[in-house]
């Protein structure tokens, strides 16, 4: 942005260039983005100032105008008399003036947020991962094929974590005491997972294998 395209005849290129630059400093823009946030936020700051000065200039032509009628008017009347005179006459004008305000506050305090935000999401630091940690696979975010065949999620179930019992187990099963199933965890439990169960028949109620 350049002092040109955003001074108009009577302001100052360089009061305008100083208040970009000291918008500049301030919040010390890191890449394009945040420039132009910047820049807007100095250019809404320069015309809150020139509506400033309008209205000041306003007040300022009107005295001058109506100044033969408010002494036609009024014997004596001190100066701020003579300005809230004018004051009524303009009312309209003032609104206007007050409506732009209104606006580029507004407009400056959406930029001044966006910018404030953008910056704390570049300038959080990552979270880093906890060494040997495993990875997390659930259902929700296995591979589609492991979805579709879910007793390879939970292959490892396959495997006896007590090998010393596997011939008891056998001998329970040939017995027909215990019947091996496979059937999905309970809702209850909340898991996904397939898990491994014996189903104790009650034909020998009494005989303790183990």
């Amino acid at each position: 942005m350049t002092a040109g395209s955003a001074v108009l005849p009577g302001e100052s290129e360089q009061d305008f260039a100083d208040l970009l630059q000291a918008h500049r400093d301030t919040y010390q823009p890191a890449n394009a983005i945040e420039i132009d946030l910047v820049e807007t936020m100095a250019l809404a700051r320069w015309r809150l100032r020139r509506m400033a000065a309008l209205e000041s200039n306003l007040l300022e032509n009107e005295l001058v105008l109506c100044q033969k009628e408010i002494d036609e008017k009024f014997a004596t009347i001190p100066d701020l008399g003579r300005l809230a005179f004018v004051f009524q006459q303009q009312t309209k004008s003032l609104a206007l003036l007050i409506r732009y305000e209104s606006s580029l506050t507004r407009l400056h305090d959406r930029t001044y947020k966006h910018l404030k935000e953008l910056q704390k999401l570049r300038n959080e630091p990552t979270k880093p991962l906890k060494p040997n940690e495993p990875p997390c696979v659930s259902m929700r975010t296995a591979p589609e094929a492991t979805r579709q065949h879910p007793d390879r999620l939970s292959s490892h179930l396959d495997e006896s974590p007590m090998p010393e019992m596997e011939p008891r187990l056998a001998e329970a099963v040939s017995a027909g005491l215990f019947t091996p199933t496979r059937q999905p965890a309970n809702s209850a439990r909340g898991a996904s997972q397939l898990e491994q169960s014996v189903i104790l028949k009650t034909a020998h109620p009494s005989r303790n294998l183990f």
